[in-house]
This record gives structure tokens, C-alpha cells and sequence, in this order.
């Protein structure tokens, strides 16, 4: 390749490499500082407001 070719490039291969990283460490920044999954079975059933339990299937009727 000419000299004029790779400084033609060099502008798009920066954007594109920044386009890439950016987003995968942002994602990987989140992945390490989240919080982890709770030991607490309590807090990772579904939640249904006025419902005792959750029990059965998502098609199963029940008293309003």
C-alpha cells in the first residue's frame, strides 16, 4: 500500500477500533462491578403482587 492509502485508512481504522472497544469494555466493566447472584432463593422467585406463593404454570387461572 501507498502512503496516501494508509493516512486515506488510518482516520476509518481508528473510528472502527474505537467503535469496537468502547462498547466491549463498557460491557466488561459491568460484568466485574455488578452484583453478583444472591445466595437468597427468596429473591430470585418471580414477584406477583397480592399472590402468596407462585406456584403452577403461567396459563393457570386463579381468583381475582
Amino acid at each position: 500500500m501507498s502512503d496516501d492509502a494508509v493516512m486515506y485508512f488510518f482516520p476509518i481504522t481508528v473510528l472502527v477500533l474505537l467503535a469496537l472497544l468502547v462498547p466491549a469494555s463498557l460491557l466488561f466493566i459491568s460484568w466485574v462491578v455488578h452484583p453478583h447472584k444472591s445466595n437468597n432463593p427468596n429473591k430470585d422467585e418471580p414477584y406477583e403482587c397480592g399472590l402468596t406463593s407462585t406456584v403452577g404454570t403461567a396459563a393457570q387461572r386463579f381468583v381475582v
